[in-house]
């Protein structure tokens, strides 16, 4: 194989032997190619990457294709073409160690297998995570979950909550993270939750939804009643907002205009508070604050101005 040669041919009878035709054409015989080089394989989802160099010899006939083949399970991948040096095997058990070998092939057939690969271990996407609970929180929620029975071979790198309704999101900065906060959330509106797992192969499944949590924003706006002027002080009343915001009201808080003296009240209930301290002879007014869970709400209008 792969020297040229040319033909004479010669006619016997009883006589012997003629005289020699002229050449022919030249040609060169070929055989199968040489065993390829076997390089790296690397593991996908479900699948695997097989990497090789081309045979010293392709036996004297351009190689038309490679075949990669697995083992265990024989799967087995063809380029489309001699030049290409790269195979895809797909159809793997995630979780089961494979290594493959490379056969090129010419007109001659198929040659000698290569050396066998490396190990490596195909991937899936993770299980489902275990939703954990939800704390509804100010116009957000705070969701904790545990990590799935399986990561599908290869590591977890982030974890996306998804509220219902709304499909607002968060994901984890890693794998290892098994909280997350979903911000923007409508106050007043119930929310549930679902948590996905990711991989390098992808998403896993959903978990199921979890509990039912409403999140609260700050408290609505006093409405400011009257200021009555004390000695050195002046008592304030007020009605309650019109909405607590979701979450209940905690205290109250009334603020002097000048001097930004103080009073707050013990708890949510009371509407009623005398501000101490001030200074005889000066005008003063006053503005209610509501507070709950998320903080501060609006101020109130400014009172009646009182002079203690």
């Amino acid at each position: 194989p792969g020297t040229a040669y040319t033909f004479t041919v010669v006619a016997t009878n009883a006589a012997g032997d003629g005289s020699a035709s002229a050449a022919s054409n030249s040609v060169t015989p070929y055989t199968t190619p040489g065993t390829p080089t076997i390089g790296t394989a690397i593991a996908g989802s479900s699948e695997a990457t097989v990497t090789w160099t081309a045979p010293a010899s392709d036996g004297g006939s351009a190689i038309t294709k490679y075949t990669v083949t697995s083992s265990p399970d024989g799967k087995t991948a063809s380029t489309p073409d001699g030049s290409t040096l790269q195979a895809t095997v797909t159809g793997l058990t995630p979780g089961t160690a494979y290594t493959f070998t490379v056969v090129a092939t010419n007109a001659a057939g198929d040659g000698s297998a290569s050396a066998a690969s490396n190990s490596v271990t195909p991937y899936t996407t993770p299980g489902t995570p275990t939703i954990g609970t939800a704390i509804a929180g100010s116009s957000e929620a705070t969701v904790t979950w545990t990590a799935p029975a399986s990561d599908g071979g290869s590591a977890i790198t982030k974890y996306t909550v998804t509220s219902s309704p709304d499909g607002k999101t968060a994901s984890t900065p890693d794998g290892s993270t098994l909280q997350a906060t979903v911000t923007g959330l409508t106050p007043g509106t119930a929310y549930t939750f679902t948590v996905v797992a990711t991989n390098a192969a992808g998403d896993g499944s959903a978990s199921a939804a979890s509990n039912s949590v409403t999140p609260y924003t700050t408290p609505g706006t006093p409405t400011i009643g009257t200021a009555i002027a004390g000695s050195s002080e002046a008592t304030v009343t007020w009605t309650a907002p019109a909405s607590d915001g979701g979450s209940a009201i905690t205290k109250y808080t009334v603020t002097s205009s000048p001097d930004g003296k103080t009073a707050s009240t013990p708890d949510g209930s009371t509407l009623q508070a005398t501000v101490t301290g001030l200074t005889p002879g000066t005008a003063y007014t006053f503005t209610v604050v509501a507070t709950n869970a998320a903080g501060d709400g609006p101020a109130s209008a400014a009172s009646n101005s009182v002079t203690p």
